[in-house]
């Protein structure tokens, strides 16, 4: 495992956090307006707020908070603080927004699955028209 970073030092790469953050921030907005252009979302709000940085939105009026991380130690530190809320980490040197989007896709199949089971959950009549 490698040397742990104080706070403020610099990454590996000469990044300082702040930075890598607002890269793998800009390269998700990227691969959400391709997911728009698909037709797979209708649309998405940056929001910025503590755990969620975009609200993906969707035709049916729901909306997935997803949070966004330039390393998997920022990863793991969100799903420790906020257990319920979708994130991915974004490898800021490898990834494009193709393949951001394609990981967006994944991360909405499996969050989307959530929804109709909830939903159904909630409204048993309904499951039986």
């Amino acid at each position: 495992m490698g040397k742990r970073r104080n706070a403020g030092e610099a990454n590996p790469d000469g990044r300082s956090d702040n930075e890598r953050g607002k890269l793998a921030e800009d390269l998700v907005e990227s691969a959400l307006k391709i997911l728009k252009s698909r037709g797979g979302i209708s649309g998405f709000l940056h929001v910025d707020l503590p755990g969620i940085d975009f609200l993906v939105l969707f035709a049916s009026r729901l909306a997935l908070p997803l949070e966004v991380k330039s390393s998997r130690t920022g990863l793991l530190k969100h799903y420790k603080r906020y257990k319920d809320r979708w994130g991915f980490y974004v490898k800021i040197d490898r990834d494009n927004p193709e393949k951001v989007a394609n990981k967006i896709g994944h991360i909405i199949k499996r969050a989307t699955r959530g929804f109709v089971r909830t939903y159904m959950d909630e409204n048993p009549d309904k499951t039986e028209e």
